[in-house]
């Protein structure tokens, strides 16, 4: 799978409505936005097998 990933200070800079966030706040919505991705490939990942066993 190709990494197409993003910044979010990228998409926030794109938005006025979000230029009064210090850089510490947005640091911190990045780690959550991670956190939420590496969630998300392991459960896949966990289905993956779940679906491989199954099939076995």
């Amino acid at each position: 799978m190709r990494n197409r990933r993003r910044l979010l200070s990228d998409y926030l800079k794109l938005q006025r409505r979000y230029q009064h966030l210090p850089d510490a706040g947005i640091a911190s919505l990045q780690a959550e936005v991670d956190e939420g991705w590496k969630r998300l490939q392991r459960q896949v990942e966990m289905s993956k097998a779940g679906a491989a066993a199954a099939h076995a």
